[in-house]
């Protein structure tokens, strides 16, 4: 057999294998795109399951205690301020102020402040309960999410701590506090009294 015919066969052969393979992974491709999959299935139902609680529909959301977050700061004067001015706005308007938390939540970066509320477990009266204080403009946004009553315990005891750390008497009056300390506060309270007095 002479070299140019070996060459043409293994040329020809070659040609059909790289065919073959080409042909091989477009089936395996458009059987992998194509083939059915079995989706998991959910531990919970998607959709919300309703029940009738003291003869009134409710939608419950959560199996433990259910929370909307309301407001995140860096910086814990301006958090506990906007605390105040919702928990005052709310006892003005006649509505229970106890439900209402701030607790500091560990981050990489340091503490961050947030305000949550502590909301009915049924969609139908938190979501509006939550719309009317963002229409309000008492509240920027909310975020349900759910806690264990271990959890509750825990940030009911740092929002305490919060209101009676604020509360204790100061031994420093503001004409001894260096004003390089006192200005970024008034800043920070003047912003604040900006955003919330509608005289201003």
């Amino acid at each position: 057999m002479s070299a140019k015919r070996f060459f043409k066969k293994l040329l020809r052969y070659t040609l059909c294998l790289a065919a073959g393979l080409a042909a091989f992974a477009a089936c395996g491709y458009t059987d992998y795109r194509l083939w059915p999959l079995d989706l998991p299935a959910s531990a919970h139902a998607r959709v919300p399951i309703t029940a009738v609680a003291n003869e009134q529909l409710v939608v419950p959301f959560t199996p433990g205690v259910p929370v909307a977050e309301v407001a995140s700061f860096n910086d814990q004067l301006e958090a506990f301020l906007r605390f105040e001015y919702l928990r005052g706005r709310e006892a003005r308007a006649g509505h229970d102020t106890s439900h209402m938390l701030l607790a500091a939540v560990n981050t990489k970066k340091g503490p961050h402040y947030k305000i949550f509320i502590v909301t009915n477990n049924d969609l139908l009266a938190a979501v509006p309960q939550l719309a009317d204080l963002e229409g309000r403009n008492l509240i920027a946004h909310y975020e349900l999410a759910t806690w264990s009553e271990k959890d509750l315990s825990y940030y009911q005891q740092q929002s305490h701590t919060f209101d009676v750390a604020y509360d204790l008497p100061t031994e420093q009056k503001l004409e001894t506090i260096n004003s390089s300390r006192l200005l970024p506060a008034l800043a920070q309270f003047l912003v604040f009294k900006s955003q919330t007095d509608n005289r201003v």
